[in-house]
């Protein structure tokens, strides 16, 4: 600001003091900075993190509406980071609850009652990430939404009905709607290409699962199916009845004989390591007529 002659301004104090909370990701440190009618200083630091021989990475930060509260996202972890919950009078944890990876930029909802955590997930192959919403009072995640590849940047509006984040590898901005905690429209903001549309983001060509309703596959299988027609041991290498939770793109498998001879996939989302596992399945001659899929709310 210039003043008379070109000369800078004498700058205007203002009349009370300010609070700045800021986090040194380099350095786990979170500072408070005040800056009042005496000029702007560091009130205090604390360190965060629970790494000893590694940097934490403490990232983003918000406060609570009411001023009681602050939450800091600690962006690494063993694999997966974590938010904090402190109070804003005498910085002391309140609680933490783990999210996926990098948990990036963090805002809260007008009543401050959740916080929309994206999980950047720098790491790896550049595969689709996802949002967390945790609530802020039992510090527990209570939604975690598929977005794009590496999410960054969190905004609730001004009525807590939407969020939105930036995808840094795909040109998009995606919604959540709070109501549901589900993705409801993304837009695509390319130059030239400028458009939204309902629903999440199709990823498919970088390796993401896609829904669909029936996959059939052309292989049908064998007149004999054991467990099916009538008791029967099952064959040596048979995949049938094997009983176990296998953990493959958050679903878990529940496979046995069904009752039509095509071998049929079922239900919601699903990616190439499943594919191959159905392949695998299915293509013994006496192989599983049927494989159901059960997504875990």
């Amino acid at each position: 600001m210039l003043g008379v002659h070109g000369r800078p301004a004498a700058p205007t104090m203002p009349a009370r003091d300010y609070l700045v909370y800021v986090v040194a990701e380099s350095a786990d440190e979170i500072a408070l900075l005040r800056f009042g009618p005496e000029g702007g200083r560091v009130d205090h630091r604390l360190t965060t993190g629970i790494m000893p021989a590694d940097v934490d990475g403490p990232h983003g930060l918000a406060v609570s509406p009411d001023g009681r509260y602050y939450y800091v996202s600690i962006a690494h972890g063993t694999p997966f980071g974590t938010v904090w919950k402190y109070t804003t009078h005498g910085d002391t944890l309140k609680g933490r609850v783990e999210l996926g990876n990098f948990p990036a930029t963090l805002q809260l909802t007008p009543d401050g009652a959740f916080a929309y955590v994206v999980n950047f997930n720098l790491h790896g192959d550049p595969v689709p990430s996802s949002v967390s919403v945790v609530a802020t009072e039992p510090m527990v995640e209570v939604a975690r939404t598929t977005t794009c590849v590496m999410p960054h940047g969190s905004r609730v509006n001004p009525q807590g009905t939407k969020q939105y984040s930036a995808c840094m590898m795909d040109d998009l901005i995606v919604e959540i709607d709070t109501r549901t905690f589900g993705a409801a429209r993304h837009f695509m903001v390319t130059k030239g290409k400028e458009h939204g549309d309902a629903g999440p983001p199709h990823l498919a060509e970088r390796g993401e699962a896609v829904a669909i309703g029936t996959f059939e596959q052309e292989d049908r299988a064998a007149e004999r199916r054991p467990l099916v027609d009538r008791p029967e041991r099952p064959r040596r290498g048979d995949a049938l009845r094997i009983h176990g939770d296998l953990a493959i793109a958050r679903l878990e498998l529940v496979h046995g004989a069904g009752e039509h001879d095509a071998t049929a996939v079922d239900e919601h989302e699903i990616g190439e390591d499943v594919l191959d596992l159905f392949h695998l399945m299915c293509r013994h001659h006496d192989g599983a007529a049927a494989i159901e899929v059960i997504v875990q709310q």
